[in-house]
């Protein structure tokens, strides 16, 4: 997460703030897409 990251550097920073912060922003967390087999679907 960012604020490892931040923390790794030496910043005090609050995980909340952090997170509302990346919303304001428009940042978004990349996750993997879950994966069907076996139906019409793909993706989600």
């Amino acid at each position: 997460m960012m604020s490892d990251l931040l923390r790794r550097q030496g910043e005090a920073v609050n995980e909340k703030r952090i997170r509302r912060l990346m919303r304001l922003m428009g940042l978004m967390a990349i996750y993997p897409i879950p994966f069907r087999v076996g139906g019409k679907d793909i993706s989600p």
